[in-house]
């Protein structure tokens, strides 16, 4: 995958590159928007907006934009973030989400070769044009949409990994060797790298080392430790909310943090209790799926208490229909 998103960067010939794979939607007019913010802004070396979500098991879509016209996000802060959130929380410049100039492209290019490098080509892009930048322009807009998948179809190495298919296996044997040797360097815990959020921190600490830069100038090892494994179990929580079994993992997750120091292990169940509300949703869900008027009935609540931004659809057809049209856009 990174040969091939790098060999069609090499062939662009514009002024700014967006990678764009089959599983994003790009809205209606979308482009011309950007192409003005753009103009408007004095030509930025990076745009990123939130990118829109459609979950096919339940027909649900949810609009990931926060209102606001746009603002200026210093590059240091969002690698910080990363650091500090769950694993797709953070609006870092990846594929479908991000405009980079061909002017920072070729920065990095001098210094490292290519844009995109292995393992994940989309992480190892989006922290080197952080560290290749001072500052990227953030749209309050969502121009594109990513599908989340049903579990059976196995689409996208990242969502078929957190559902545990088997063309996931297929990626960790191809990229073995790779792997092993990340694990051997990475100062956090893979475990046979059953996290999503294992590959995108290596990825960070990968190119951290590539730059010369201590992870330290963004956050402390201590906080570092403890947001890692308070976030992969609400990496968990998502993957079980997707459908998938997670009891292999979930032993992983407990082994980790019976090993941990005893303050740490107590701040980061002080932090999962700020979200046993949402948790036992979760888990609700899990078990009632299977009886569809008690389903429809808890969904309805837990759609009013936790997400206010869903629109209940049908099919893809619908889903484009309604938002690559929408009158809000």
């Amino acid at each position: 995958m990174a040969d091939n998103w790098e060999s069609g960067i090499r062939e662009a010939s514009g002024d700014y590159i967006i990678l764009l794979s089959d599983k994003i939607i790009l809205k209606k007019d979308a482009l011309q928007f950007l192409y003005e913010k753009i103009g408007e802004q004095g030509q930025p070396d990076c745009v990123i907006w939130s990118i829109d979500a459609y979950y096919e098991l339940e027909g649900q879509y949810f609009s990931h934009a926060s209102g606001a016209k746009w603002s200026w996000k210093d590059s240091k802060a969002l690698i910080t973030e990363v650091f500090n959130s769950e694993l797709d929380s953070p609006h870092v410049p990846c594929h479908g989400n991000s405009a980079v100039s061909k002017r920072v492209v070729d920065k990095i290019r001098k210094k490292n070769g290519r844009l995109c490098l292995p393992v994940n080509p989309d992480y190892m892009m989006a922290f080197q044009i952080l560290l290749s930048t001072k500052k990227v322009l953030r749209l309050g807009q969502s121009l594109t949409v990513l599908r989340y998948p049903k579990i059976g179809d196995g689409y996208g190495n990242g969502t078929s990994f957190m559902l545990g298919t088997g063309q996931s296996q297929e990626f960790l044997r191809q990229n073995a060797s790779i792997i092993k040797t990340r694990e051997e360097s990475t100062i956090i815990p893979m475990d046979g790298m059953v996290f999503c959020l294992s590959y995108v921190l290596d990825d960070l600490y990968t190119i951290l080392r590539l730059y010369d830069v201590d992870p330290e100038y963004y956050l402390s090892i201590e906080k570092r430790r403890i947001n890692y494994l308070y976030f992969c179990y609400l990496e968990l929580m998502h993957r079980l909310y997707m459908g998938a079994d997670i009891k292999e993992e979930l032993k992983i997750w407990k082994k980790l943090l019976s090993e941990e120091k005893p303050q740490t292990r107590s701040e980061i169940l002080r932090l999962l209790k700020t979200k046993r509300r949402k948790i036992a949703y979760i888990y609700c869900i899990r078990f009632i799926r299977k009886i569809p008027i008690i389903n429809f009935l808890i969904r309805k609540v837990g759609d009013r208490l936790f997400r206010n931004n869903v629109v209940h659809i049908k099919s893809i057809d619908e889903l484009l229909n309604l938002h690559l049209l929408h009158p809000n856009f």
